[in-house]
């Protein structure tokens, strides 16, 4: 892996730069051209495609990770990939007494989401319209740091820790906010954050606002969310329609959604763990030569969301039919007495 010559590059065009209030990018050399070349590398494993734009974010002194904008029979696809260990790899004995960076790199964490070819083509355009303009008058000089790299069509820039508000620095939180978008579940939730990054967008380009129709799909998505957080209490809702007794359904709905949503989280929390640090755990695993219980752990964290949300659907069915079958007294409403 070639991300190292990258990090190398960072470091010496930090050094030997000016200071500057710099507001764009700076073209890249030899060392930071062949990123793009070495993400794809990477994914190789992943969905094939045309990539049309690619981004990786360096820090010094924590974990980094790219991104890739590619097109694949007419359709636009964002493909994430996190490294999972900082590119040093910490410092090992290379031989006898004598003490480098480790060499050895895991595999990333590869995701792949569906991307609008709206936004794919206008970010395109954009980043292809800094990459022109980038001038070694922007550099800037300092020995730790954050590294964004941009490439598309053959040409590379970055920028090394940009000034809050800058060009450069607004351009790579388009990126960041694609980035969390990769890492959600579903495509509602996906599209209703890809709306951060148009708004980002627009507000770099300062073009006009979003047309309406695409206001109505945020909603419409938002409003899908929330019947899908609120699924629990919707179908105790509807099963207190369709009672064979006076139920008390206020009781029984909350009491299922309750109950619903208590079983969801102890699914969460048993999962929580595998969210937080399996990535890391997986990396050294790997490491360590353990290539089965690696991808294993691997599946675990990426298929977690998922999990999670498969068992509020299944608690949201199933608690409300168990109570209603178990306790169906604790529901009933009290009849008064009838005076004889």
């Amino acid at each position: 892996m070639k991300i190292t010559s990258i990090v190398l590059f960072t470091v010496i065009g930090a050094a030997s730069a000016a200071t500057a209030g710099a507001d764009g990018l700076v073209p890249c050399d030899n060392h930071g051209a062949g990123f793009a070349k070495d993400l794809s590398e990477d994914s190789h494993d992943s969905r094939p495609g045309e990539v049309i734009l690619s981004y990786m974010y360096t820090p010094s002194l924590r974990v980094g990770w790219g991104l890739q904008i590619f097109r694949s029979e007419n359709r636009y696809f964002l493909r994430s990939l996190q490294f999972r260990r900082d590119f040093h790899g910490g410092m090992v004995e290379i031989r006898p007494h004598v003490f480098g960076s480790n060499p050895v790199q895991p595999d990333p964490v590869i995701r792949t989401v569906a991307l609008s070819s709206r936004l794919a083509e206008a970010l395109r355009a954009v980043s292809v319209a800094e990459i022109a303009q980038a001038d070694r008058a922007n550099a800037r000089m300092g020995l730790d740091g954050e590294g964004y790299y941009f490439d598309a069509e053959g040409r590379c820039a970055f920028a090394w820790s940009p000034d809050a508000g800058s060009r450069s620095d607004r351009l790579s939180n388009i990126f960041d906010t694609l980035n969390t978008q990769s890492h959600l579940p579903t495509r509602p939730l996906q599209l209703l954050w890809e709306g951060h990054a148009v708004v980002r967008l627009n507000h770099f380009t300062g073009s006009a606002t979003m047309p309406a129709s695409d206001y109505l799909v945020f909603i419409a998505t938002g409003v899908a969310i929330v019947v899908v957080g609120a699924l629990p209490l919707l179908i105790a809702g509807i099963a207190t329609l369709i009672p064979t007794r006076p139920y008390r359904k206020l009781r029984f709905v909350l009491i299922a959604g309750a109950l619903s949503y208590g079983f969801t989280c102890i699914v969460a929390v048993a999962l929580l763990p595998f969210f937080l640090i399996g990535s890391q755990a997986a990396a050294q695993l790997d490491v360590d030569g353990h290539s089965v219980l690696a991808p294993t752990l691997d599946a675990i964290v990426e298929y977690s969301v998922y999990v999670v949300l498969n068992a509020l659907v299944v608690f949201a069915v199933a608690v409300p039919i168990y109570l209603r079958k178990k306790w169906p007294t604790l529901f009933v409403a009290k009849v008064p007495r009838q005076e004889i």
